[in-house]
């Protein structure tokens, strides 16, 4: 599984030091382990859909700009963010990046 470090860690077992925001690799009883040290709630899952999520949103601006309104929109209902026909490509966009 993949987790967030929401508050910044030494993680002894990897003998590494865990910034808050970043994302690593563990197995669901390692995941326990962390949450359970005493230390408060130091990392959340990353849902298989947050992550196929953040992948789509991967695209640069320059490309967003090459795509006609319809490809825009189709793509911010993608990521579930709300747009309407009535929005212009830039409105669009900064949707999008803002997101």
């Amino acid at each position: 599984m993949k987790a967030r470090v929401k508050i910044a860690f030494q993680d002894l077992k990897e003998r590494a030091f865990r910034n808050a925001g970043s994302s690593f690799e563990l197995t669901p009883e390692r995941f326990k382990e962390i949450n359970n040290a005493g230390y408060g709630v130091l990392v959340e899952e990353i849902k298989e859909e947050e992550k196929k999520s953040s992948e789509v949103s991967k695209i640069s601006i320059d490309d967003l700009k090459k795509m006609k309104k319809d490809d825009l929109i189709s793509h911010a209902n993608s990521l579930k963010i709300k747009v309407s026909e009535e929005d212009t490509k830039a409105e669009i966009i900064e949707k999008i990046v803002g997101a």
